[in-house]
């Protein structure tokens, strides 16, 4: 395993999701990343991921609910073709946190399915 290749890819995962507005922990020697989800429930959160065949793991599943993990393994051009789909996955889950909240905000509920 090449160190520095994982972190050449630490760093672009880390720099790239933060400025989508996800919430990175930047690890010193591990080969993953543990990323705080924009919505509240982390494995509906991936399942929409894997729907466009990015696949990360829930954070349920290590007792880390609202998380989820990206392993460092993958290659360079996984990651390439994963960056959009995070940024898309992102933008919609934002926009049903906004909606929610707004409902919120005047005494409406929104179900949620």
């Amino acid at each position: 395993i090449e160190v520095g290749q994982l972190q050449r890819k630490r760093d672009l995962m880390v720099e790239a999701l933060t400025g989508m507005g996800y919430q990175v922990t930047r690890p010193e020697g591990a080969f993953y990343l543990f990323v705080r989800t924009p919505a509240d429930d982390d494995e509906q959160f991936t399942a929409a991921l894997a729907d466009r065949d990015v696949f990360v793991l829930p954070g349920t599943l290590f007792e880390t609910p609202g998380y989820f993990r990206i392993s460092l393994t993958a290659s360079e051009d996984m990651i390439e073709r994963a960056l959009p789909v995070f940024a898309g996955v992102c933008a919609v889950a934002g926009l049903a946190v906004a909606l929610v909240d707004a409902l919120a905000a005047i005494g409406m509920t929104a179900a949620r399915g």
